[in-house]
């Protein structure tokens, strides 16, 4: 039997940044798209957007606090 192959598993993604401190833009009010947001604003909402596994572990890896955070 074949193995499946799924375009989520192979897709390129954005490689998150190093720290925190590296992200900076708006903590509250309405915004269009594409954005910037405030680190530690991202760790308070971090459980609540859908992600694709490989980018939420992307991030995890790179950032630890967002893991706690989940």
């Amino acid at each position: 039997m074949p193995v499946q192959r799924h375009y989520v598993d192979h897709r390129r993604y954005a490689e998150p940044p190093a720290r925190l401190a590296d992200l900076a833009g708006p903590t509250s009010g309405q915004v269009g798209l594409p954005v910037t947001i405030d680190g530690e604003a991202l760790v308070e909402v971090w459980g609540r957007p859908f992600l694709p596994r490989r980018v939420r572990d992307m991030w995890e890896s790179r950032l630890p606090s967002f893991v706690s955070a989940a």
